[in-house]
């Protein structure tokens, strides 16, 4: 209770930081434009012209221009409520542009602070004015977004699909998505999934990519994430911009290549005397083919044991994603609710042939596995609105509930001697999480600080029965596991001239126990101090340098715990997780360098006290185990550039740049390459592997009749892959058509997956002092998709409202007096 009681009093003081609303009719608009090479100070009379432009009638339009010599200048105006962007030129300078926005909770004062720099100082890069905020992708310090909404190349087809094309993402041996090397933190709109392993992947192809914005990668997250946070965070933000009335987009698609796959989603939004609401259904009938090959060589007595699999599987997932946002005076509150329910059958055949001894043993096996699982998320959210827009207070609440059910039963012939697995787990996982977030601008650096409370508890229980003609045997697994974490944080930010400093601390007091029938309990408890900066640079207007540092830890996840994961126990093989596993910690380093706020180039090194691999383990009487182990002194090196490339370049020369006001609309390739590679130290396995290096770009071709072709390649040679070898490289090469009708409100696509086929496994050597492995992964990644997009605006009886917000600011806007 002391923890409680603690965050009960910082919840007090942070509730006492609260500030009156200002009525005044009155704004003053405060610029500082400071010139580089000239002194604000000195008496060079250098002109600033700022055009202040509002946005309306569904553009930002000139309402006036100001002229000024001094660095500083302070005017008067009415306190009219809307969208606004200065835009600020001086000769011979780099111009450059403010957005801002005057409403009910804005400040007495608004600030423009911007520095100019010289043109003739940048040589031919003066001619690049590309706008980031109309690019596929935007760099912002240690984050980087894509685009995800009118890209034809990402939005057609599921989320997992979307985050699988993005440069580094690759899936390993097991499934799980990683990034440049590293696991990845999933967060879908800014709340973490709370899922893994195959769980984790279900969910994300039941979301359709139709209802998302943008996809944001994270790197080296800082104080303000939890500390159990990967080394990179992918945020999937499905919010849409609501207008009046109702809004949506309906979304349909089918696969005819092979097994047959349908995509259904629909998605609504809209804004009602100032509520905003969302919905999102989603169904989809998905056919899938996946196996694996292993041939593992028994380094002691020289047998050998090969083991060829392939799954057959018909996925039904069913989503509903709602929320509501209601204004309440000078606060926020919304309310956000998840379901996803999935129906999964599976029908699988194996063979295993082991040479023991010079004797040949052949075991043919099939059966039939059904997965029914359930997921509901319900998140509150509320924030206080301060007179100062940069002073933020929130509070959160999320509760996470999933249940799955896994039934199977496998017929096996062995010799002369048939037999059946019967194997049964029901799974579930609860979570309660309560977060607040405390924003506090001062005179001399940014504030953020806040507090989380979290517990959780997952239980597991596997029936595993084995059958055959003389007896029976059933065996039981209970696996209980629950945990209390509480945590504070606080951050602090400082500008100064073309530097930027972030020093984060963030302490945590974890408790958890593991209860396993057949193993001594466990209940430990860690307290730790997890501290975190980030420096930025910006030595010009189009050049950004960051260099950041974290130390986070990871707990293992449910799959790699739970004994009982894959629901695979039989006389042949043994396939769960490892209820002994302990926290690993890691130092986190990453420089990052990043051009036009969309190329980069980044270095990162990551070194964890121990990290948890799949493995394979020699077992008895021929078989053999997977399972989780833990590795000691895991270093993760990797480095990567990414660039954009407007082909117009080529014909028109730097100066085409200048004209560019949407990079959607043009013919353009994005360019990415990187290397990895990882040690480890851990007696019987060996390392001593090349590093890996991956590339490939994606690239957007307006054709005739205005049909858009997106083509997307990437590359992944042999090399180190975490504790694996790959063997082989590994390539796959996509197409997409896209063509938008009917005023753009519906667009049709062609697509195929994988043309050559080539992605569809990959091939890799594990090796210990005891095993060799030869393991090669198959799936049916050729597929040949169509699918319709249709988007559809507000109600007919809200246009004359619209209208008249319209007439009203035209009537308006002549009245803008702006008084020195």
């Amino acid at each position: 209770m002391n923890h409680f009681k603690i965050f009960g009093i910082l919840f007090l003081l942070l509730l006492t930081n609260f500030s009156s609303f200002s009525q005044s009719n009155k704004i003053i608009i405060k610029t500082q434009f400071e010139l580089e090479d000239i002194d604000c100070n000195s008496k060079i009379n250098t002109i600033r012209i700022i055009d202040i432009q509002m946005f309306y009638n569904g553009g930002f339009n000139s309402v006036k221009k100001i002229e000024s010599v001094k660095c500083s200048e302070s005017y008067i105006v009415p306190k009219f409520k809307g969208k606004f962007k200065a835009l600020i030129t001086a000769e011979k300078y780099l111009p450059t542009e403010i957005n801002f926005e005057i409403n009910d909770a804005s400040a007495d004062t608004i600030i423009l602070n911007k520095k100019l720099f010289r043109s003739d100082k940048t040589k031919t890069l003066n001619e690049v004015s590309l706008k980031s905020s109309a690019s596929p992708i935007k760099i912002e310090g240690n984050k980087t977004s894509f685009l995800v909404k009118n890209n034809d190349g990402l939005n057609n087809g599921t989320v997992l699909e979307t985050i699988q094309k993005l440069p580094g993402v690759l899936t390993d041996i097991n499934g799980n998505i990683t990034m440049k090397g590293s696991a990845v933190t999933v967060y879908v709109d800014g709340m973490p999934t709370n899922m893994s392993g195959q769980d984790l992947t279900n969910y994300l192809n039941s979301i359709s990519s139709s209802s998302v914005s943008k996809v944001e990668i994270i790197n080296n997250p800082g104080a303000a994430y939890d500390a159990n946070t990967s080394t990179n965070v992918i945020n999937v933000v499905t919010g849409l911009k609501n207008k009046r009335g109702i809004n949506g987009t309906l979304y349909s698609a089918t696969t005819v290549y092979k097994n047959l796959k349908s995509e259904n989603s629909l998605t609504l939004n809209g804004l009602y005397n100032k509520v905003n609401w969302n919905l999102n259904l989603g169904y989809s009938n998905v056919e899938s083919e996946n196996g694996m090959n292993k041939s593992i060589f028994d380094k002691l007595n020289g047998n050998t044991i090969d083991n060829n699999s392939l799954n057959k599987s018909v996925f039904k997932p069913l989503s509903i994603k709602t929320g509501i946002t209601f204004p309440l005076k000078n606060n926020n509150f919304d309310v956000k609710y998840s379901f996803t329910k999935n129906k999964q059958n599976t029908k699988n055949s194996s063979e295993y042939i082991g040479n023991d001894n010079s004797v040949i043993t052949e075991q043919y096996s099939n059966g039939i596995q059904d997965t029914g699982s359930e997921r509901n998320e319900i998140t509150t959210n509320f924030i206080h609105k301060f007179e100062n827009p940069e002073k933020l207070f929130s509070l959160n609440y999320q509760f996470y509930d999933f249940n799955r059910n896994l039934n199977s039963i496998n017929y096996s012939n062995l010799i002369s001697t048939q037999y059946q697995n019967i194997n049964a787990n029901l799974f579930s996982s609860r979570i309660n999480k309560f977060k607040g977030d405390l924003t506090l601008p001062t005179k001399l650096l940014k504030i953020n600080t806040g507090f989380k409370i979290t517990n959780s508890n997952i239980l597991s229980n596997g029936t595993y029965t084995f059958v055959n003609n003389i007896f029976s045997n059933t065996n039981n697994i209970l696996f209980d596991y629950n945990d209390f974490t509480a945590a504070a944080y606080s951050e602090f930010y400082k500008k100064y001239k073309q530097l930027d400093f972030t020093l984060g601390l963030r302490y945590e007091y974890l408790r958890f126990s593991n209860k396993t029938n057949g193993l001594n309990n466990t209940t430990q408890k860690y307290s730790n101090v997890f501290p975190s900066f980030n420096v930025g640079y910006q030595p010009n207007s189009f050049t950004d340098v960051n260099l950041s540092y974290s130390r986070k830890v990871k707990m293992a996840g449910y799959q790699e715990l739970d004994p009982n994961s894959s629901g695979i126990n039989n006389s042949l093989v043994t396939d769960g997780g490892n209820p002994l596993l302990k926290p690993s910690f890691y130092n986190n380093a990453t420089l990052k360098i990043s051009l036009f706020k969309y190329a980069s180039i980044d270095f990162s090194y990551s070194q964890a006290n121990n990290e948890n691999y799949f493995v394979l383990l020699k077992g008895s009487n021929n078989a053999y185990k997977q399972t989780f182990e833990s590795f000691d002194n895991v270093r993760n090196f990797n480095s990567s550039i990414a660039i954009p490339i407007p082909l117009g370049i080529f014909t028109k020369g730097l100066g085409y740049l200048n004209n560019i006001n949407d990079i959607n609309n043009i013919n353009y390739i994005y360019l990415f390459s990187g290397i990895r590679n990882t040690k480890y130290d851990k007696e019987g396995y060996n390392n001593d592997f090349n590093s890996l290096y991956y590339l490939g770009g994606y690239s957007q071709f307006i054709l005739p009749f205005d049909v858009r072709m997106n083509l997307q390649y990437t590359f992944s040679s042999k090399g180190s892959f975490t504790i694996y070898n790959v063997e082989k490289p590994f390539s796959k090469f996509d197409l997409t058509l896209s063509k938008s009708m009917l005023k753009n409100s519906t667009k049709i696509q062609f697509s195929i997956n994988d043309i050559f086929n080539t992605g569809k496994g990959f091939n890799a050597l594990f090796e210990n002092d005891k095993l060799a492995a030869n393991v090669a992964t198959l799936s049916d990644s050729q597929r040949i998709k169509f699918s319709l997009t249709y988007s559809f605006g507000s109600y007919k009886s809200d246009a004359k409202k619209v209208q008249e917000d319209i007439d009203d600011r035209e009537n308006k806007k002549s009245s803008l007096d702006i008084k020195l």
